[in-house]
C-alpha cells in the first residue's frame, strides 16, 4: 500500500512539474524581448564561401549555390548559370539591382570525387593567402570549373596523394602567382586547411544537402533549380525584387 501511495505522489509531482514547465514556456513565448532570432553568421559572412554583393537593409534576395569543384554537373552550371548571373547583376550593371541581391557560392566536397576534398582545401588556402580577395578566389573557381578534367576521377585513379597535390598546384594554384609549391604542401598537410574543408561539408549537410549542385533563394531550397536556365533565375530574382 505504501509503495502504491509513493508511486502516486511521484506521478502527481511529475505532472505538476510538467504543467509548471509548460506554463513557463507559454509565458516566455509572449515576451517580445525574448523573440527567437537566427543564430550564426549571415550567409554573406561565411568564411569559406565566395560572395558578391553587400548585405544591407536594401537586400531583398540572397541567392546561394552549393557546388563541388570536381563535380561535372557543377562545372556545367557554373558556366551556364553562375557566370551569367554574376555578369547580369554585378559586372555590368544591366539589372540595376546590385544593392538588392547577394550571391554566395558554397563548396560541398563530395566523397565520391577523389579530389573533391583536396580541391576544397585548396580553395581555403587560396582564400587565406589572398586575404579572401574576391577576384583572386573567382579566378581560382573559374580555372577549376573551366578545366576540370585534370582533377577527374578518371585522371587521378592511379595517382598517389603527392602526385595529386602536385597536379592541383600546377594546374590551378600556380597560375595565380600566390604561393610557392612548398607553402602549398605545408598548408595542405596542416590541420587548419583540413578543418576548413570539413566545415564546408558540414555546413552543406547542416542545410540538408546530400549532393551538388543545389540552389537556395532566401534560405529556401529550390528543388527544381537544377533544371533552371539563367533566364529562369533572373525572372525569379527580378520578380521577388519587383514584388517588394
Amino acid at each position: 500500500m505504501s509503495q502504491h501511495l509513493s508511486s502516486t505522489r511521484s506521478s502527481r509531482a511529475l505532472f505538476a512539474s510538467i504543467v509548471m514547465m509548460v506554463m513557463m514556456i507559454l509565458f516566455l513565448s509572449t515576451q517580445s524581448s525574448l523573440a527567437i532570432t537566427p543564430v550564426g553568421p549571415r550567409i554573406s559572412n561565411l568564411k569559406n564561401s565566395w560572395t558578391i554583393g553587400n548585405s544591407s537593409p536594401n537586400t531583398l534576395v540572397e541567392f546561394e549555390m552549393f557546388l563541388d569543384l570536381t563535380c561535372p554537373d557543377c562545372a556545367t552550371h557554373f558556366q551556364s548559370i553562375t557566370k551569367p548571373l554574376v555578369q547580369y547583376y554585378f559586372n555590368n550593371g544591366t539589372s540595376g539591382n546590385q544593392d538588392k541581391v547577394v550571391f554566395s557560392l558554397h563548396l560541398m566536397p563530395l566523397p565520391m570525387h577523389i579530389a573533391g576534398f583536396y580541391s576544397a582545401q585548396t580553395y581555403s588556402i587560396v582564400s587565406k593567402f589572398s586575404k579572401a580577395d574576391r577576384n583572386v578566389c573567382w579566378k581560382f573557381l573559374d580555372l577549376f570549373f573551366s578545366n576540370q578534367s585534370p582533377a577527374s576521377n578518371a585522371n587521378l585513379k592511379n595517382m598517389n596523394q603527392a602526385q595529386i597535390f602536385n597536379l592541383i598546384y600546377a594546374t590551378y594554384v600556380q597560375p595565380l602567382g600566390l604561393i610557392s609549391y612548398e607553402q602549398y604542401l605545408s598548408e595542405m598537410n596542416s590541420q587548419s586547411s583540413f578543418a576548413q574543408a570539413a566545415s564546408m561539408f558540414g555546413y552543406a549537410t547542416s542545410r540538408g544537402l546530400y549532393g551538388t549542385p543545389f540552389f537556395f533563394v532566401n534560405g529556401v531550397n529550390v528543388f527544381n533549380g537544377y533544371d533552371f536556365t539563367a533566364a529562369d533565375w533572373i525572372s525569379m530574382i527580378d520578380g521577388i525584387i519587383k514584388s517588394n
